[in-house]
């Protein structure tokens, strides 16, 4: 089982075109720093949102209320996962972590 990355939500552009594969865009960056040839090879990416949530101030929005319940869906299917990386402090809190 590959470790899981898990992200906000797809962007306003990928959902535009319904295209709301994880990470898109960060995966070429992320494979960079993770040290790997092949993001895909090494990791499986989740979103916490299955929707862009739109605009709020100047950048996207997150309900957080609407985030935690669909973390608390996504939870169980992750947990045989030897690692599980949160990308961003909305993410982890989201997730119930503390910052």
């Amino acid at each position: 089982m590959k470790p899981a990355v898990v992200g906000e939500a797809p962007s306003r552009l990928m959902q535009s075109i319904g295209h709301f594969t994880p990470l898109v865009f960060l995966k070429p960056e992320l494979a960079r720093l993770a040290g790997v040839a092949d993001f895909d090879d090494a990791f499986d990416c989740f979103n916490v949102l299955n929707f862009w949530p739109g605009k709020e101030g100047k950048g996207d929005a997150f309900p957080m209320s609407v985030a935690r319940q669909a973390v608390a869906k996504l939870k169980p299917s992750l947990a045989d996962r030897p690692l599980i990386i949160l990308l961003g402090r909305r993410v982890a809190a989201a997730w119930g972590c503390a910052h």
